[in-house]
This record gives C-alpha cells, sequence and structure tokens, in this order.
C-alpha cells in the first residue's frame, strides 16, 4: 500500500512538471495577457508577454506604494508551480509596458 502511494506521487510529480504532451496556457497578469508554451518533457519553454501594469500620470495624493504587480503574483508562482526554473526564449510583441512589465 505505501509503495502504491509512493510511486502514485512520483508519477503525478513528473506528470505535472514534464508533460508528455507539451501545453499551452494563456493566463491573465492584470492589465496584460501572457502566454507559456512547454514543449513535451520540457525541452523547450517560451514565455510570451511578460506582462505587468500600466503607470498612468495621478496625484500625489492618489498614489498607492506597491511591491509586487500582477505579473509577480501570477506568472512566477505559476511558473514555480509548474517545476520551471529555466525559461528558453521570452518573446515581447510590442514595447508596451502591460507586455513587458516583467
Amino acid at each position: 500500500m505505501r509503495k502504491t502511494i509512493i510511486l502514485g506521487y512520483i508519477l503525478g510529480f513528473l506528470w505535472i512538471h514534464f508533460p508528455i504532451h507539451g501545453e499551452v496556457t494563456f493566463f491573465d497578469i492584470g492589465q496584460g495577457d501572457s502566454i507559456l508554451i512547454r514543449e513535451p518533457f520540457n525541452r523547450t519553454v517560451c514565455l510570451i508577454d511578460t506582462g505587468g501594469q500600466l503607470h498612468f500620470k495621478t496625484p500625489s495624493w492618489q498614489k498607492r506604494i506597491t511591491t509586487t504587480d500582477g505579473s509577480q503574483k501570477i506568472s512566477i508562482n505559476y511558473l514555480k508551480s509548474k517545476g520551471i526554473t529555466t525559461i528558453d526564449a521570452v518573446l515581447l510583441s510590442h514595447s508596451d509596458e502591460d507586455h513587458i512589465g516583467f
């Protein structure tokens, strides 16, 4: 019984961290979107548009002090949950901050 549980855990870990068929994931980073493309067994991992947040001019009394933005909260945590420690390519569609604000 114990060996079955351990084997199930190992197979589940490998299934999540090294997908057999690859994976394309779209996720919303607040103002922008980001796309993660993983080839089978994580041979290549690409991230398209890192997301970010636009910063418009606001009066000093209305400014908030934030230490993290949506890209740090969402995409970095997602990458860590999938066991991705290295990104082979980062592709940026254009230079707006909501696409490159990583």
